[in-house]
């Protein structure tokens, strides 16, 4: 009985394509690289690349998910942590990971590509949402709650607090990044030291009470 899972060869065919569509897509923009082009850089035939990808927008897709997946890797949270002190040492990190991936210039060469052509391609909107904003906002309300459930802080909203925290992050991600034409600005060490001591201040740090129910 054969296996309805893609082989290991047709795997990294698919990864090569997608490799390969990145590279013009960057080089040339959407709608300057063809198909055809992809296929040669790929080192693959037209029918070979249908096989795989009924459209260019079905590639583009590809690229984006590829992206997205890279990025939630590197920026990963863990669950759960066993202390106050770890607490702000993982934030710090997630911080500076999302930080330095996302500024340097070959993945916001992706962003103002995919940006720009999601007006045009209603399905990137979606993908671009649950895979990059959605994907982190997930990733810290799981932490957030576990570290309200252990007293570390107080946050019985983790989904809001989640958006409290990387709402000053992604603020700079946008101005320093995104919307700039000239040099990239990173936030420095310091700035993001102080945005992650502010939020855990905010949160009450260590405290565990529930602002509602101080004042009930």
């Amino acid at each position: 009985m054969k296996s309805s899972e893609p082989s290991s060869r047709s795997v990294a065919k698919h990864a090569q394509i997608t490799a390969a569509a990145r590279k013009l897509f960057l080089a040339n923009g959407f709608a300057g690289s063809s198909m055809e082009a992809i296929a040669d850089e790929a080192g693959v035939s037209k029918q070979t690349l249908y096989h795989h990808f009924a459209t260019k927008v079905d590639l583009l897709g590809a690229v984006v998910s590829s992206e997205l997946t890279d990025l939630s890797q590197r920026a990963r949270l863990p669950a759960s942590v066993e202390d106050p002190t770890r607490l702000r040492s993982v934030l710090l990190e997630f911080s500076n990971s999302l930080v330095k991936t996302v500024l340097s210039p070959d993945s916001l060469a992706l962003i103002h590509l995919l940006v720009g052509e999601a007006y045009q391609i209603p399905s990137l909107r979606d993908s671009l949402v649950e895979g990059l904003p959605a994907g982190l906002f997930d990733q810290l309300t799981v932490l957030l709650r576990d570290a309200h459930d252990r007293g570390f802080v107080s946050a019985p909203r983790p989904e809001l607090a989640a958006r409290m925290l990387l709402g000053p992050v992604m603020s700079f991600m946008i101005t320093g990044g995104f919307l700039r034409a000239g040099p990239i600005i990173q936030p420095s060490q310091a700035d993001q030291e102080y945005i992650i001591d502010y939020f855990l201040t905010a949160m009450r740090f260590g405290s565990g009470q529930s602002p509602r129910k101080e004042h009930e």
